[in-house]
């Protein structure tokens, strides 16, 4: 198994360094590692063995064997991240609840529901592209367009609210990020070909 980074997450990592509470960062990281985890759970429970790993703004993209998953396989996949980190806060809060530990299980909380958004490249956009995919192939890319735009309009406006009031433009990032991803048509194609051939196999 191989690692890479890409420079944007290597350069927010080293602002978030020099810029965040080593605490509060401890906190963050830890609850994105238990989303990442639960990724990699899930490709291992499938029987998939990760060929390698990179690590992106968007998240963890991961390179595994050519075996391909069913649209419900992609859809766990998706969803076995934000399972990972409600499964943390639950434990968290199972236990006697510290400070930090109620912080923790709130980093963890922000992350899954953060990333259950219906837009991509977020894990609900992605289970939402498998789903449509398998039920409604010709009019799926229509919805998760609207759906990605409609999510990333709303980031977007409340980054600009936050951002002019709190100085925290972190929000009206990740909307211009969704923006910069919004399903293509050729992406579709070869999914909607995939689905055909799939279907004419059956």
């Amino acid at each position: 198994m191989s690692f890479c980074c890409s420079t944007p997450f290597l350069l927010a990592l080293v602002f978030s360094t020099a810029f965040c509470s080593s605490r509060w960062l401890a906190l963050l990281w830890l609850a994105a590692g238990v989303h990442e985890l639960g990724h990699l759970l899930a490709l291992h429970l499938m029987g998939v063995r990760v060929k390698r790993i990179c690590f992106r703004l968007s998240g963890m993209e991961l390179q595994f064997d050519g075996r391909r998953l069913s649209y419900g396989q992609e859809a766990l996949l998706a969803l076995a991240g934000p399972g990972a980190n409600l499964l943390l806060c639950l434990l968290t809060a199972a236990l006697r609840p510290s400070l930090w530990q109620m912080l923790l299980c709130g980093c963890s909380l922000t992350i899954g529901g953060f990333n259950l958004l219906p837009a991509l490249p977020l894990d609900g956009g992605r289970a939402l592209r498998a789903m449509l995919l398998r039920c409604w192939p010709e009019q799926g890319e229509r919805i998760l367009c609207g759906s990605s735009a409609v999510c990333g309009l709303a980031l977007a406006a409340a980054g600009i609210y936050f951002g002019r009031t709190q100085g925290n433009l972190s929000l009206l990032a990740a909307g211009c990020a969704i923006f910069s991803v919004l399903p293509g048509k050729k992406l579709y194609t070869r999914r909607k070909n995939r689905y055909n051939k799939d279907s004419s196999e059956r």
